[in-house]
């Protein structure tokens, strides 16, 4: 809840979506505009600063790559990423769900089933379930990425 606390917003319904098994604290987002606290524990906001930063730069590369693109484009890029934060393996687990992703894609569960038949229909993805993801042809992948 980090960017709502530092922008005011404090909001106590709000939801978190992880990529991997966390141990998740939320915390009221007064600690962040207590000068005390930020001096006492330095290291905490360091690693807020670096989290944020990591997320937004996350979300400009999504933003700037996949605005106004297809499903089936989004979903690639995305699955290339993945390859590559996996050390450019074809199969592992992404620790994450169909629906996970679509909610990350920001489009329908359906839309996204859609694109993933594209994507098997053409051989570049072989599966993608909660615990593994087999990719077929990285390069056709990248190809329809536009990367």
């Amino acid at each position: 809840n980090e960017a709502t606390a530092l922008a005011g917003f404090d909001d106590p319904d709000c939801r978190f979506y992880c990529m991997e098994d966390v141990e998740l604290y939320r915390f009221p987002g007064t600690l962040l505009h207590d000068p005390r606290f930020v001096a006492e524990y330095p290291e905490l906001i360091i690693n807020l600063m670096v989290s944020m930063s990591t997320k937004v730069l996350v979300m400009h590369a999504n933003l700037s790559e996949t605005g106004g693109g297809t499903a089936v484009k989004q979903a690639s890029l995305f699955l290339c990423g993945l390859s590559r934060l996996h050390g450019d393996k074809l199969d592992f687990n992404p620790q994450m769900t169909q629906e996970e992703l679509a909610i990350f894609l920001g489009m329908h569960r359906a839309t996204l089933v859609r694109a993933l038949r594209v994507l098997r229909g053409c051989g570049a993805l072989l599966q993608l379930t909660k615990n593994r993801l087999r990719i077929g042809d990285l390069a056709l992948l990248q190809k329809i990425a536009g990367e």
